[in-house]
């Protein structure tokens, strides 16, 4: 028969606050009875399997370990059934901490390419598309008015020169505007949410 205690003692013997054993009851990483109290030999199982190789941990497993044993309780078959018994739930919390490192990566990632400019919010270059194409139909239509007094009385081949000029300098000016306006938006801090391409 498993040995339930209460959270405080199991905060006691692993030498931790008493929230850090309310973080690990959200984390799904302490085994309770149906009354409420922990199931020690499972918890320190479960605790184990689940710990983070990477940091040292804090947790005193072998002072809870000794109190086990000290309550006269022969617990090495209630840790083989816990630590059984746990195997599902520690492989689902690591899965979790590995899609979460995982996510974690991935937003620093975008916002660090978003910092640098590297990304732009779809926002962004869509408006920049459609200011773009406003002020470049604008220029189209202006061309007419611009040119036609100068194209009285040439030719074709002269009439198709010029024409061919002034377009050149209506698409060289829109690049140059694409071009100062996209550098606008990846000077940008970030202070702006949407899409991102």
């Amino acid at each position: 028969m498993a040995l339930g205690i209460s959270q405080s003692k199991v905060a006691a013997l692993l030498g931790v606050s008493r929230g850090r054993i309310t973080q690990l009851k959200n984390e799904g990483r302490l085994v309770l009875l149906a009354d409420g109290r922990v199931n020690l030999p499972a918890t320190l199982a479960l605790l184990r399997d689940t710990q983070d190789p990477d940091r040292v941990s804090a947790m005193r497993f072998d002072r809870a370990e000794a109190w086990l044993k000290a309550q006269g309780e022969d617990q090495s078959e209630d840790l083989d059934d816990a630590s059984a018994a746990s195997n599902a739930t520690a492989s689902a919390y690591r899965e979790f901490r590995i899609r979460k490192e995982r996510a974690l990566a991935q937003i620093a990632e975008l916002e660090y390419r978003l910092s640098t400019g590297e990304l732009l919010l779809v926002s962004d270059v869509r408006r920049l598309a459609a200011d773009l194409g406003v002020r470049f139909r604008s220029e189209l239509e202006k061309l007419p008015d611009h040119v036609a007094p100068e194209l009285m009385h040439r030719d074709r081949t002269q009439i198709a020169d010029r024409i061919r000029v002034e377009m050149d300098a209506v698409i060289a000016n829109a690049r140059a505007e694409y071009r100062r306006r996209l550098i606008q938006i990846t000077k940008n801090d970030g202070g702006n949410t949407g899409e991102q391409i």
